[in-house]
C-alpha cells in the first residue's frame, strides 16, 4: 500500500528498513504514521498501544480486495479528529457482490519475494460473502536485518434484509513477524542496546454497519468495532544483563450512530454520537 501512495501529490514513501514501510504527508516527522488517519470501511487502523502507529494495522488489508483509496491532503483534524493533522487515507474494499467465484494468485522473485492470495466469494442479491487469504515475504533490503513474512485472513459479508437497509460485517486476522536491530558493535548498536531480533506483531478485528436509507436524501447508520493487537518485542541486554521488552498488548472498542438529512437542494446537514474505549497494558512497560 506505500508503494500506491507513490502516486499522490505530495506523499513521501520510505521506512527505516525494508520490513517497516511508511508514507508521509511533506514531511516525515516518524517511521510510525501517527499523523495520517487511516480507515479501512470507516475503521481506524491506528495504534493503541504502538504509539498511534498505522502501518501495522493496515498489514492486514489484502491489497486485491481494494476497491478504491480516497486520500484527503493537509490538515482534517477539525472533521476528523487528532490523527488527521496531515491528512486522511480511506480505503473502500470492494463489496462482496463484485468478487464471486475464485481467485488465486503466486508470485516469487529475487530478494526473497514468495507472495500468495486466494480468494473465494459467493452468494445473491440478498446476501454476498467472501473469504481472502494471503502470505507475503521478503528478505527486506541487503545488508540488513530486516526480513518480514505477513499472513493474513479476512471475511466480509454483505447483506440487504430489507430494499432500504445495507448490513456489512467484516473480520480479520494478521499476523507480521519482521526482523530488527543491529549486530552487537556496530554503529547503531555498539553496546548491546538494539540487538538482533525477531518482532512479532499480531492484529485481529471484528467491525460491522448498518445503513437505512430514510428517503432519498435522508439516511441513518451505525456502526462498530473491536480491534485487538498484540506486539511481542524483547532481547537481552549485554551491560547490565537485563531484558530489554516493548512487548503488549492494546484494545480498543468503538460505537457509532449518525444521521445525514438534505435540508435543501444545496444543503445537507450531518449530526451524530461516538463512544470509544481504548486501553493498552504491558508488564514490561
Amino acid at each position: 500500500l506505500a508503494d500506491v501512495l507513490r502516486l499522490v501529490p505530495g506523499y513521501l514513501v520510505g521506512g527505516y528498513n525494508g520490513a517497516n514501510p511508511g508514507a508521509a504527508y511533506h514531511a516525515p516527522i516518524d517511521e510510525l504514521g501517527a499523523r495520517n488517519l487511516v480507515l479501512i470501511d470507516g475503521r481506524s487502523v491506528y495504534s493503541t498501544y504502538y504509539q498511534g502507529d498505522t502501518h501495522k494495522g493496515m498489514m492486514g488489508l489484502l491489497l486485491e480486495d481494494v476497491e478504491r483509496i480516497e486520500v484527503l491532503r493537509g490538515s482534517n483534524s477539525a472533521a476528523y479528529g487528532a490523527n488527521a493533522m496531515f491528512g486522511v487515507i480511506n480505503i473502500i474494499t470492494r463489496n462482496t457482490a463484485d468478487t464471486h467465484g475464485v481467485e488465486l494468485s503466486v508470485t516469487g522473485g529475487a530478494g526473497g519475494i514468495k507472495d500468495n492470495y486466494a480468494r473465494l466469494g459467493w452468494g445473491n442479491e440478498s446476501a454476498s460473502f467472501r473469504i481472502s487469504t494471503g502470505r507475503r515475504s521478503d528478505s527486506g533490503y541487503g545488508n540488513a536485518h530486516d526480513d518480514k513474512v505477513v499472513s493474513q485472513l479476512a471475511l466480509r459479508g454483505d447483506l440487504r434484509p430489507a430494499p432500504d437497509q445495507e448490513v456489512m460485517l467484516a473480520a480479520g486476522v494478521a499476523e507480521m513477524a519482521s526482523g530488527e536491530g543491529f549486530p552487537l558493535g556496530s554503529p547503531y548498536n555498539k553496546f548491546g542496546g538494539n540487538a538482533l531480533r525477531t518482532i512479532v506483531t499480531h492484529d485481529a478485528f471484528l467491525h460491522g454497519s448498518w445503513l437505512k436509507q430514510l428517503s432519498d436524501s435522508e439516511q441513518i447508520k451505525l456502526t462498530a468495532n473491536f480491534t485487538e493487537e498484540t506486539l511481542k518485542d524483547s532481547f537481552p541486554y549485554v551491560f547490565p544483563p537485563v531484558t530489554i521488552s516493548s512487548s503488549g498488548r492494546g484494545r480498543r472498542t468503538n460505537l457509532e450512530f449518525q444521521h445525514q438529512l438534505g435540508i435543501s437542494e444545496g444543503l445537507r446537514a450531518v449530526w451524530g454520537a461516538g463512544y470509544k474505549h481504548e486501553e493498552a497494558r504491558s508488564a514490561a512497560l
